[in-house]
């Protein structure tokens, strides 16, 4: 796997009633300086985290499975839940770094189980160091909107 470390994930409680969405905080992870662009997975600068558990397509080798609590769960993302993904990465190692996050809808080669209703795709972020130095401290904050419903006053 291309992120150094291992990944601590930190569910936080509170859910801000303005925007209504679960919030998960990573640490623990590194990446190391920039090799090339376009990223590659296995490439040392670049690190992906996905919401595949690996119960329908198996869970790629240069990628990290998120805890199911966040968003709408393994293997049942759409691109609107994609779009309201918020992933933001900061480095607090002794050098600077120049950190990018790029989201994606990812299907599932195989098919869903039979009689399910799932999207049958999963979310993944590619975070990649542009940085020609180690990003040895990440903290990464993910924010996945939900959707609100409001009630119509008479």
């Amino acid at each position: 796997m291309a992120f150094g470390g291992v990944p601590t994930y930190a569910p936080v409680l509170e859910y801000p009633a303005q925007t209504n969405a679960a919030i998960m905080n990573v640490f623990g992870l590194s990446l190391g300086p920039f090799v090339a662009f376009p990223p590659v997975a296995a490439n040392p600068d670049v690190g992906q985290l996905s919401s595949n558990n690996g119960a329908i397509d198996p869970v790629p080798a240069d990628t990290l499975s998120w805890p199911a609590i966040l968003g709408p769960g393994p293997d049942n993302w759409s691109l609107i839940d994609v779009a309201a993904l918020n992933a933001q990465i900061q480095n607090f190692g002794m050098f600077p770094a120049v950190l990018s996050a790029v989201g994606v809808l990812v299907p599932n080669v195989n098919p869903a189980p039979a009689g399910s209703n799932i999207t049958n795709a999963n979310a993944q972020i590619q975070f990649q160091n542009k940085a020609g130095v180690p990003a040895d401290a990440l903290a990464i904050r993910m924010q996945a909107a939900h959707t609100l419903v409001l009630a119509a006053r008479a």
